[in-house]
């Protein structure tokens, strides 16, 4: 047959590895027959099948599948193009058993028949058609079963089932059964003595009870070996039944055969006389009888037999192919009969035509099935061992066919092989345990439910561990509990070999009763499964070269392989050359000696040697001499050996032959134009084609090691070859090396499909979706579906198959869609591939979660495959990436730079193609890198990538910037500023000049920031510093201006310096924080820095512009101090500023504004030291009036003063002030409150301290001024507190006069009129004269004196107002001497004053 462009000439049976231990749901029918009648009649288990016919989504490739064993039908249902749910039933017909010939019929598409028959009743069991079912919405999502709808309820209604009565139920009575569907009409046939048959006909679709009239719609009838017409009911049977065995039917089957648009049902049987009979049911007349004697050549082949059995099966020109088998006691034949139906003239009466197309002999073994496709005739027999082998062969006469066919015509298609008996031991100092799990958990090997029920030995079930874990803890758990405390190493090897062996050997007899065969089900397209008790197993195609091994090494010694040579391999392994037949024929019979000399310890020892890398040459020469030294039968290996090879004409032609039928890309078809979109597939057909492909790597491998071990041979027996010198020096030189890489190639072919699946952590899904972004190929690698949850699958071959993860759509019979992707998924893997060959399965494997596989895959290629070297490379070091083992990746990954040349993946998918391939490789690891946080190994790869080639501007640039880049994250910063500073590109240059300086200032480094040369970068750096201060939103905590500061003053630019200073003051007072003590402290320190620098500059440069980084209005306070300070730009430093028209003005300040602003600051912080009560308003001061007003407030009148007089302000609110506290001091019980405030204002003095602040303060008014004195004197007096000694005092010395009116105005006239009588006493007699500022008395030598002439007027008025008060009285007359006094001096010094001038 032809799949898909690839040679299939023979078969293989596969069993694919089923995860999950299959879920069945019980369904239980009570028919309420009698059991008592019943009880001694059994039934043999058998199963079968049924494959849809309808080529849609949801029909094609599906099938259902049944076992019964006595009263109970397994259902459940298969598919090839999408998993099912809810499709195991376990249905149980009570106490009845089940009789062979159960169906399944397509009814119009709407519906699928299932019919059971028991012994007692028939069943018509009506499901949906899977074309009536929704696909669901997500693709690869599973779909419902069919069988989810099979209820009870729906079983037992009476038109879907008919109990027999009770007469018909005679013991030993009803030997055979078949069921179809004629028309609407669901038929059995129950064979009965004298070739009779009882037909049961059913009306599935009836309604019940009938409408009155209608015919009842299940009816009986008995259809005679006769002619006449015979409908009987039940009642009247028994009698018919008691002719002689010879006429009992012993296989029936019912056929339909179309005559134009008209239906003939026939039932077709074999009997115990060897008589094929014919029954047409609708004339109910048996309308044939044939003897099969005539047909088999031979007299004696009606001689006694039983067990025959019939099969038919319509074919699509009308006509029915029946398949007979008649078993004897010395033969088996089979015989292949074609029915055709009656011409259409006269089809009431006109009989059907029975020809004979041929007579096969099979092979004396039990026949377990017998099925018929549209081409061959299948067979499935067990020998005396249980062993089960499928036969086949066309149904038409083919000479070319038969030639070559082995029993009777009969081909066989390969058995899977069974597991061995006993594990071997290659290696003694292996542990057990890993060998028996490596064995224990092949793929395709042991199903889980073995596993399982060989753990349930040891009371184990039901774990959520995986298997492997669940066996290991067992066996480890019985191994603790058999070994005693003090034994040693060897008897605890001999313990645990002792408990492995046996769990080996429970879990074998479990997967030997489950191979069991129970029956063949066959598809429309040659598709053929094996119905097992535990599964099914699948009959898939294999090409000509396996299938032309396996007919060798089962072909007797003394056949001719020639004509097999020819049949099997004509294209594939001659490659049209007819004459090499012979030569292919002997070398492949020199294959199946060696083969049948190695066994299993041996053959275990040589792949031991393969896995530990030793060179298959070795291994195969001591392999050869360990087998030469066997004798078989009597002679000696070597002897036969070399009498085999002596035989063959040009050997070394005929290996070469075989050799190149072995290499996959020899005949290597062109890949599509529009390659299939990856899509998932459904658990079974990838698990079918994982295992056909681990079997085609298993067997190629043999046939490689086989090949190699007997070519070692033949260079050991030379001479007793009698081979020529060329032919050796060929054998050596040339086809041993090609053989020992197919070897290897084969050999990592087969651990790739033996590789168990992982399931990838979402850790590891989260890296491999950021690797595939970094490398530049989530574009390019097609996204995967999560594995299921549940168990995993076997292989990880199974696992990306599933995912989705390949590029293959499985279109048509699974058969051949199977026999594609093997041969594809081959060809993918195949390490022998061109320089340039596809890494598509590889990058699969990798990207979909199971790097663990890829890994392995290429260490065991690497050393001797060409194949995408560097892109094997490239994905070996993303797995140690994967694996956390970065430095080694790194390595690898870098080696693999060199393909960025010319191969694919790396030149075009990474590189992105063009000369720039390779810088681009380099950068996408580098970003590769950098997402895996390995800056050491990406700065590593750029700094090779520099060194290996010089590169254009714009690349040097990337590369210098990712040097950069990574020196700078490491803390390079001496070798990050020489990558900028090498880097060609300007911007790249100030990009990277900015992650500088940011950098050195979040981790401290200013000095080496500010220590670098930075050259022509300068500017940059300094634009780049002041756009980082000014958006800068939390200048305490990031402060760029004091960097700034730095870098200018270490460019010895001092004004820019204290510009910065004095902007960063500026941003202080205006950000979030303004106000608080800490911003003024740090904006006290930038006023001290900016005034400091500007000191450094001579008196005409000390001014700088004031900066504006922010829309704020200056203070009004500081407006007085720099109104007369604004000036243009251009303008003198000392010349007044002009506002011109048009020209925009800017603000000059110079030292003393900018001092001033220090002193404003510098009281503000005082205040914010005071704490919350008094800070209230102070982060918003309107002007200096108002600060003073809150020093003064805050009794810090120091600091007041020294602000008044800083900016020229009066002091008397000052004094007025602290005359004020003065008085409250005097006034407060405790004079330890008012410390605290003394000692801000450096006063030490507790009792009295503020009137001595007071006093320090009044005697620092200069001059003769005494307006701080008149405050002050005002102040007290308002309070209606004494004046304390010292105050009149001064205030006499300045203004008497002043003092004089103060004290009248408030009212005190005896303090008034005792000033004024020692003042007449100072002017009259010189007394006390110094108190009021005199030299001595008035005389004419002495300065003019002034007297408050006013306020003496004002306070003789008020005693002479109060002279009713005889103290006032006495005053008054007291005042008047002493002013008539002064008059009379006054007039006498005039006096002399004129005669002194005259």
């Amino acid at each position: 047959m032809k799949c898909s462009g690839v040679d299939c000439v023979g078969y293989q049976e596969l069993s694919p590895d089923q995860p999950t231990v299959p879920k069945w749901r019980s369904v239980i029918i009570n028919t309420g027959a009698s059991q008592s009648t019943l009880q001694d009649i059994k039934v043999p288990a058998y199963g079968g099948g049924y494959a849809y016919k309808g080529s849609s989504a949801l029909s094609s490739n599906r099938y259902i599948f049944w076992r019964v064993t006595d009263d109970i039908i397994e259902l459940w249902e298969e598919c090839l193009s999408f998993d099912l749910v809810q499709n195991y039933v376990s249905l149980r017909i009570v106490g009845l058993p089940i009789l062979e010939g159960v169906s399944a019929h397509e009814s119009s598409g709407r519906h699928v028949r299932l019919l059971v028959a028991t012994i007692a009743s028939t069943h018509c069991f009506t499901l949906p058609h899977p074309d009536t079912l929704k696909l669901g919405e997500s693709k690869g999502a599973p779909q419902p079963s069919i069988l989810r709808d099979l209820e009870q309820n729906c079983l037992v209604d009476t038109h879907s089932m008919h109990l027999l009565s009770s007469p018909a139920l005679e013991v030993g009575r009803i030997h055979a059964c078949c069921s179809a569907v004629c028309g609407d009409r669901a038929v059995f046939l129950f064979g009965a003595p004298a070739a009779a048959l009882l037909v049961i006909s059913m009306d599935p679709n009836a309604r019940h009870p009938p409408p009155p009239g209608a015919v009842d719609s299940t009816s009986v009838t008995l259809v005679k070996n006769n002619s006449l017409v015979n409908r009987l009911f039940l009642g009247f049977v028994p009698g018919v039944f008691k002719a002689g065995e010879s006429g009992r039917v012993s296989s029936l089957c019912c056929v339909v055969l179309r005559n134009g648009k008209q239906q003939q049902a026939y039932g077709v049987g074999v009997c115990g006389d060897a008589r094929l009979r014919l029954w047409c049911l609708q004339r109910s007349d048996c309308v044939i009888v044939r003897d099969t004697a005539e047909d088999t050549g031979e007299t004696a082949a009606a001689g006694g037999g039983e067990g025959h059995r019939v099969v038919c099966r319509p074919m699509g020109d009308g006509s029915a192919v029946v398949a007979v088998w008649l078993s004897f006691v010395d033969r088996h034949l089979l015989l292949l009969y074609r029915l055709t139906s009656p011409g259409s003239s006269d089809a009431a009466s006109a009989v059907p035509q029975l020809a004979h197309l041929r007579t096969l002999f099979p092979p004396q073994q039990r026949l377990v099935d017998l099925q018929l496709t549209d081409v061959d005739v299948w067979t499935l027999w067990t020998d005396t061992n249980s062993d089960s082998e499928v036969m086949h062969c066309p149904i038409e006469l083919q000479q070319e066919t038969d030639a070559v066919a082995g029993a009777g015509g009969l081909q066989a298609a390969c058995a899977q092989p069974a597991p061995p008996k006993t594990v071997p031991l290659a290696d003694p100092a292996l542990d057990p345990k890993e060998v028996y799990l490596q064995t224990l958990f092949l793929p395709n090997t042991f199903s889980r439910s073995c596993l399982t029920r060989a753990l349930a030995i040891y009371g184990r079930s039901g774990s959520d561990q995986t298997p492997q874990d669940a066996v290991e803890e067992t066996l480890r758990q019985q191994l603790e509990n058999s070994s005693p405390h003090d034994a040693g190493p060897q008897e605890r090897y001999d313990l645990a070999l002792d408990v492995w062996e046996t769990f080996y050997n429970h879990v074998l007899e479990y997967h030997q009763v489950g191979r069991k065969s129970l029956g063949l089900v066959c598809g429309a397209e040659g598709e053929v499964a094996v119905v097992r008790r535990a599964g099914v197993s699948w009959v898939v195609a294999v090409e000509a070269l396996e299938a032309l091994v396996a007919a060798v090494i089962a072909a007797p010694p003394s056949e001719d392989l020639t004509q097999l040579v020819l049949r099997y391999g004509a294209s594939a392994v001659l490659c049209g050359d007819a004459s090499l037949a012979a030569s292919v024929a002997g070398a492949l019979r020199c294959v199946a000696i060696v083969h049948s000399l190695m066994n299993s310890e041996v053959a275990a020892a040589f792949v031991l040697d393969m896995a530990h890398h030793t060179h298959p040459e070795v291994v195969a020469e001591d392999v050869a001499s360990s087998l030469l030294s066997q004798v078989v039968a009597g002679d000696e290996a070597a002897a036969v050996l070399s009498s085999a090879v002596s035989a063959v004409p040009n050997f070394t032609a005929g290996l070469r032959c075989v050799l190149h039928a072995l290499k996959l890309d020899s005949n290597r078809a062109q890949d599509s134009a529009d390659p299939a979109r990856p899509s998932s597939q459904c658990q079974l057909w990838s698990s079918l084609v994982s295992a056909s492909l681990h079997h085609l790597a298993q067997s190629r491998f043999q046939l490689c090691r086989d090949l190699l071990v007997l070519q070692q041979a033949v260079l050991q027996l030379s001479q007793l070859c009698h081979l020529s010198a060329d032919c050796v020096g060929e054998l050596r030189s040339s086809v041993v090396q090609e053989t020992v890489l197919l070897c290897r190639a084969y050999y990592a072919l087969l651990c790739l499909t033996r590789s168990p699946a992982t399931r990838p952590s979402q850790q590891l899904l989260h890296d491999l979706t950021r690797a595939l972004a970094a490398l530049g190929l989530h574009d390019t690698v097609p996204s995967v579906e999560p594995l299921p949850q549940g168990a995993l699958p076997s292989t990880a071959l199974c696992a990306i198959l599933q995912q989705g993860a390949c590029r293959l759509q499985p279109q048509g019979p699974w058969i051949t869609s199977v026999a594609k992707a093997v041969r594809d998924f081959a060809r993918e893997a195949w390490p022998l591939q061109d320089r340039s060959g596809s890494t598509e399965l590889l990058e699969a494997l990798l990207f979909s979660g199971q790097g663990t596989a890829a890994l392995h895959y290429i260490r065991q290629v690497s050393g001797w495959c060409e194949w995408s070297l560097c892109s094997r490379h490239f994905l070996l070091g993303v797995c140690l990436l994967l694996q956390g083992q970065h430095r080694k990746a790194a390595r690898v990954l870098q080696e693999a730079a060199e393909g960025c040349a010319s191969e694919e993946l790396l030149a075009t998918r990474v590189g992105g193609g063009g000369d720039t391939a390779l810088l681009r490789y380099t950068l996408r690891l580098v970003r590769l890198f950098e997402v895996f946080q390995e800056p050491v190994l990406a700065l590593r790869l750029a700094s090779s990538a520099l060194c290996v080639e010089q590169h254009s501007t714009g690349h040097m640039s990337q590369l210098y910037a990712v040097l950069f880049k990574h020196h700078l994250a490491l803390g390079h910063y001496n070798e990050a500023f020489t990558a900028l500073l090498s880097n060609p590109d300007p911007d790249a240059q100030r990009s990277c000049l900015r992650q500088l300086l940011t950098t050195l200032h979040n981790s401290g480094c200013l000095s080496t920031l500010v220590g670098y040369q930075y050259g022509h970068l300068t500017g940059d750096v300094v634009s780049i510093l002041e756009n980082r201060a000014r958006s800068s939103s939390d200048i305490l905590q990031n402060n760029y201006y004091h960097l700034l500061y730095a870098f200018h003053l270490h460019q010895h630019n001092y004004k820019r310096a204290a510009s910065a200073m004095y902007e960063c003051a500026m941003r202080l007072d205006s950000g979030g924080e303004a106000g608080s003590e800490e911003a003024l402290k740090l904006q006290l320190k930038c006023y001290l820095a900016c005034l400091n620098c500007l000191e450094l500059l001579p008196p005409s440069e000390a001014w700088i512009l004031k900066p504006n980084p922010l829309n704020t209005q200056p203070s009004p306070a500081l407006d007085t101090t720099t109104k007369q300070t604004r000036r243009l730009i251009g303008s003198s430093a000392g010349a007044s500023a002009r506002r011109v028209k048009g020209a925009a003005a800017v603000e000059v300040l110079e030292v003393p504004q900018i001092g001033n602003e220090f002193e404003i600051l510098h009281a503000r912080l005082s205040l914010a030291r005071m704490g919350t009560s008094c800070s209230i308003g102070i982060s918003n001061v309107g002007d200096a009036d108002s600060l003073i007003s809150l020093l003064c407030h805050a009794r810090l009148y120091k600091d007041a003063v020294k602000l008044c007089a800083r900016l020229d302000r009066s002091l008397r609110p000052v004094v007025a002030s602290l005359a004020g506290v003065c008085v409250a001091a005097d006034q407060a019980a405790d004079a330890q409150h008012n410390a605290a405030w003394l000692k801000h204002n450096d006063v030490t003095n507790v009792n009295g301290g503020w009137w001595d602040l007071l006093r320090e303060l009044l005697e620092r008014e200069k001059g003769n001024k005494s307006e701080l004195h008149h405050t002050a004197t005002a102040a007290i007096l308002d309070l209606n507190h004494g004046l304390p000694p010292w105050l009149p005092l001064s205030y006499c010395r300045r203004d008497c006069g002043g003092l004089l009116k103060l004290l009248l105005r408030h009212g005190l006239l005896d303090a008034s009129a005792q000033l004024v009588l020692r003042l007449m006493d100072a002017l009259t007699l010189g007394r006390n004269a110094e108190e009021f500022g005199l030299s001595g008395a008035v005389h004419s030598n002495s300065p003019p004196v002034w007297v408050p002439y006013s306020a003496l007027d004002q306070l003789l008025l008020e005693l002479q107002a109060n002279s009713h008060h005889s103290h006032y009285e006495q005053m008054l007359s007291v005042l008047q001497q002493r002013l008539d006094s002064y008059r009379n001096a006054l007039a006498r010094v005039s006096n002399d004053r004129l005669l002194l001038a005259a």
